[in-house]
């Protein structure tokens, strides 16, 4: 720059994150009686992850100063007086994450004439802490250095059990309740920043049950199956930018990154599936899959707020109960269908073609805008006034507006060929795989609701009235037909 020894305004950075682990199993094997096994399993990990972003690139400058332009410039760590940072330092974060885990499981089977039982039970403890290497000016008494240790014990139950009505014929239950310890990205809130722990945290609970009737013949095999799963206390934290927010106690709305908490979210599961394989000739094979679920959120959480401000020395803030109850869990069709055909020739060559209709997909959602938040005016602690109607918003008008999108249903083929050659001594084999065939691009593959617009008023301005959505739901669709070739050479 001229010669000149110049700081960057803009540099080009890269979050890293370096994992080391070590693990350590032990298993013991042993038969009781000729129809009674007895397994142990133990495990240890330890987890040390050290995450951190650093200068990748200057872009012409000399230097580049450890500056938080969202925080009035002061420094991102107060320790440090030279804020100068240079090509390959580190910059704006720096902590270790660290976890240490042991697990034991002992299992047990039995099998008689008629019955089949299969026991096991577990129990886990984990201690988990953050380090940080930066005193941050927000969280001045909560950033550098070891934080408290936070400890969770895990236990459980599993069973499976089988009846054996013949050699074909089995009606097989399977049952388990166990807890579940949080990770590591859902016990700290901010680890880039702070050691606040996510409040009101919990192991999960998790109760499964299924039963299925199974035939397994020559000709056909079925399997028929109900299931039930139940999870409580589970926990979700999203980050993103905000627009028009109440933040802390100050009245007015304001725009803000915010780390949007949920705190004690129960989800249900619960449908049936059944497969049918036939073998229609000794080379012809048919399979139908069928499957119904309902996946739904069974009740209405505590969520909170955080963001990197003096707004919030306790590092988040209640903002009252999302009304989630009856929303479907997004992510994955909640019913399905799938019927196959596959020819494999005596001449070692093969075909296969298969037809997919998904049903009941759903957009994930901004649990923000479903809590009282979203619609009270701060200014005045009323609610807001609609802006077509010119009447207070009710309940009904928020339902309207934050109703929860379902997807199209979906209609996918795929197919594959292939054939494998004996080369002397060596065999190699030729496939290739046609996915979405009828190039079908309307499938959403997954996405969820931006939570930009987090207030009524500007929520319906931007997606009612206005005629393009500039903050409408983040959506991701099927890349299209895709094919995929592979040789292989085995000797």
């Amino acid at each position: 720059m001229n010669g000149e020894n110049r700081g960057a305004i803009y540099t080009m950075v890269e979050d890293v994150n370096r994992d080391k682990t070590i693990n350590f199993v032990s298993h013991f094997d042993t038969r009781l009686k000729d129809n009674w096994k007895l397994n142990v399993n133990f495990n240890y990990q330890n987890l040390r992850s050290d995450n951190f972003r650093r200068i990748k690139d200057l872009l012409g400058a000399a230097y580049a100063n450890n500056l938080d332009a969202f925080g009035g410039d002061k420094p991102y760590n107060l320790d440090r007086a030279n804020t100068k940072v240079y090509e390959g330092d580190r910059t704006q974060y720096s902590y270790l994450l660290n976890r240490d885990a042991a697990a034991l499981n002992i299992s047990t089977e039995l099998d008689l004439k008629r019955w089949n039982f299969v026991l096991s039970g577990f129990s886990s403890y984990a201690e988990s802490f953050r380090d940080g290497h930066y005193r941050n000016h927000f969280y001045v008494n909560n950033s550098k250095g070891k934080s408290d240790v936070y400890n969770s014990l895990d236990y459980g139950v599993k069973g499976k059990l089988t009846y054996k009505i013949d050699g074909r014929n089995f009606l097989v239950a399977n049952g388990a309740y166990f807890t579940l310890a949080p990770t590591l990205n859902e016990i700290f809130i901010n680890p880039r920043v702070n050691d606040f722990v996510t409040p009101n945290l919990e192991n999960q609970e998790i109760t499964s049950s299924d039963f299925s009737y199974i035939t397994r013949g020559q000709v056909l095999k079925l399997r028929l199956t109900g299931y039930y799963t139940s999870i409580k206390n589970s926990t979700e934290i999203s980050r993103y930018f905000a627009e028009g927010i109440q933040l802390g106690t100050d009245a007015t709305a304001q725009d803000a990154f915010v780390a949007e908490i949920l705190s004690g979210i129960d989800k249900k599961y619960m449908g049936a599936e059944f497969a049918a394989d036939v073998k229609i000739t000794p080379t012809l094979t048919s399979v139908l899959v069928v499957s119904y679920g309902d996946y739904t959120i069974s009740n209405n959480p505590t969520a909170y707020v955080s963001i990197d401000s003096d707004l919030y020395p306790n590092g988040y803030d209640e903002i009252g109960t999302a009304k989630l109850k009856g929303y479907k869990i997004a992510g994955t069709p909640q019913k399905a269908a799938s019927l196959s055909f596959s020819y494999n020739s005596p001449k070692y060559w093969w075909f296969g073609m298969s037809a997919n209709y998904l049903m009941d997909q759903y957009l994930d959602f901004s649990a923000l805008n479903r809590t009282p938040n979203f619609y009270t005016n701060p200014e005045t602690g009323d609610n807001y006034i609609h802006p077509i109607t010119g009447e207070v918003v009710t309940q009904s008008d928020v339902d309207a507006l934050n109703k929860q999108k379902k997807f199209d249903d979906q209609f996918m083929l795929n197919a594959n060929v292939g054939k494998s050659f004996l080369l002397g001594k060596y065999r190699m084999g030729l496939s290739l795989s046609v996915n979405n065939i009828l190039n079908n691009r309307d499938y959403v593959t997954g996405g969820f609701e931006q939570g930009r617009k987090s207030n009524f008023t500007e929520s319906y301005v931007d997606n009612v009235i206005s005629p393009v959505s500039l903050f409408g739901p983040k959506l991701w669709y099927d890349r299209g037909t895709t094919f995929f070739a592979n040789v292989y050479l085995r000797f």
